[in-house]
């Protein structure tokens, strides 16, 4: 009984989790939804009241047609309350005072839907309108009430009765604006702190990986500062016990060959060092830097990481493909490697397209995307110094910028003189 609870309650927890991420992915349809939903409910309240009244025998002023087609106007403009929350506002508000000033007898929906209109508005609206529309809202609401309650009056001597009524009505109605509108203000600080929290959780986090590796970095150039201090130390000792045999070599051929075992050992030291540090080294490193290093032939391991993260890539061959000299093929990979990454960092982009291009004395390598052009300081950030120190190392040449038709180029040219 224990496990079946703790499966419901987690499995209730999944359920509201799915629902929270439909509800925020698909805005426009969930809340389309929602307001059919109310239209449908004021719809129903509407066809009943007629019934009662008609049985009544109490006449009502608006017809039925119009007042089913009034609430669906008031309910409909909620599909909108997060794509375009001042347009919503208004429309909703402006079709309810309508359906008050024509008497519509639907008294709980079209409540419902100036209610949360105040608080759509206070937790989606801009901030430079949100107090402003709200504010006229109220306004136009306060305005319809005394223009009902000044025709209601002149229809009919109600005496204290209506003003009972009309007194109560107005205290409702300010209650509920009231307390929308502090919820739609409560909600949207929430809402906007959870994400400064989620910012700062984000800031921290790449931190803590910066430090992390920056302290991986320090490591291996103290490793490699140890690694130097051994060699010269071996390398030290042969130097001085090859001179030492030099020149006892033919007077003291024991001394001779004491100073060449030294030499031996030494020299056998100095490599197994060498070899357990460097083992160490490249167990520390990332994968691709422990095996063998990658090369063009691995693009397909790109476009596949590329199209994980959301960007639709293509990749081009264009020429007749040669061997490349191991250098050029690696730092090809990294270039696009590079140039992909820095895509879907800075470019918002959907597409890329990756061209190689062999020429018959050089290598061309195109990263394309249709995203915006990356900011100055991603422009010469240390992505691109990257990529210009490797075609320095080739003797090649780099382009990298915005297109005119939109979308941004990154261009490499690597030299392959005698490789043909």
């Amino acid at each position: 009984m224990e496990g079946a609870s703790s499966g419901d309650r987690y499995g209730s927890g999944v359920g509201i989790q799915r629902i929270r991420v439909l509800w925020g992915r698909h805005p426009l349809r969930t809340d389309a939804v929602v307001a059919a939903l109310l239209g449908a409910m004021g719809t129903l309240r509407v066809l009943g009241q007629y019934r009662i009244n008609q049985q009544a025998g109490v006449p009502i002023a608006t017809d039925r047609l119009t007042a089913i087609v009034l609430v669906w106007c008031c309910a409909a403009p909620l599909a909108l309350r997060r794509g375009a929350p001042e347009v919503s506002f208004v429309a909703c508000i402006g079709v309810f005072i309508a359906t008050r000033l024509v008497e519509v007898p639907e008294p709980t929906v079209t409540v419902v839907v100036l209610a949360t209109s105040f608080v759509s508005i206070g937790v989606h609206g801009s901030p430079r309108w949100r107090t402003a529309i709200r504010l006229a809202g109220a306004i136009a609401l306060a305005v319809m009430y005394v223009v009902v309650a000044v025709r209601t009056a002149r229809r009919a001597d109600l005496g204290g009765a209506f003003n009972v009524i009309l007194g109560f009505d107005a205290a409702l109605s300010v209650l509920i604006i009231v307390t929308a509108w502090t919820l739609g203000e409560v909600w949207r600080s929430r809402t906007e702190h959870a994400n400064d929290l989620a910012e700062r959780t984000a800031e921290l986090d790449e931190e803590r990986h910066a430090n992390a590796e920056r302290a991986v970095i320090e490591e291996r150039l103290r490793i490699a500062r140890e690694l130097h201090d051994v060699l010269a130390h071996h390398v030290s000792l042969m130097g001085v016990q090859a001179a030492a045999a030099g020149r006892v070599i033919g007077r003291d051929p024991q001394r001779a060959r004491a100073s060449l075992d030294v030499i031996e050992t030494s020299s056998r030291d100095a490599v197994d060092e060498f070899r357990r540090l460097v083992g160490f080294l490249r167990a520390g490193s990332h994968a691709d830097e422990a095996g063998p290093q990658p090369g063009l032939g691995r693009g397909q391991e790109l476009i596949a990481d590329a199209r994980r993260s959301g960007l639709d890539v293509g990749w081009r061959v264009l020429g007749d493909p040669v061997a490349l000299p191991p250098g050029v093929d690696l730092s090809a990979f990294r270039i696009v490697q590079e140039a992909l990454t820095n895509t879907r960092k800075h470019a918002d982009a959907r597409r890329a397209e990756v061209t190689i291009d062999f020429q018959p004395t050089r290598l061309d390598v195109t990263v394309t995307d249709d995203g915006m052009a990356r900011p100055t300081s991603e422009q010469g950030g240390l992505g691109l110094l990257g990529m210009r120190e490797r075609l320095r190392l080739h003797e090649g040449r780099l382009e990298a910028g915005p297109r005119p038709e939109g979308g941004y180029r990154v261009h490499a040219e690597f030299p392959l003189r005698g490789h043909r």
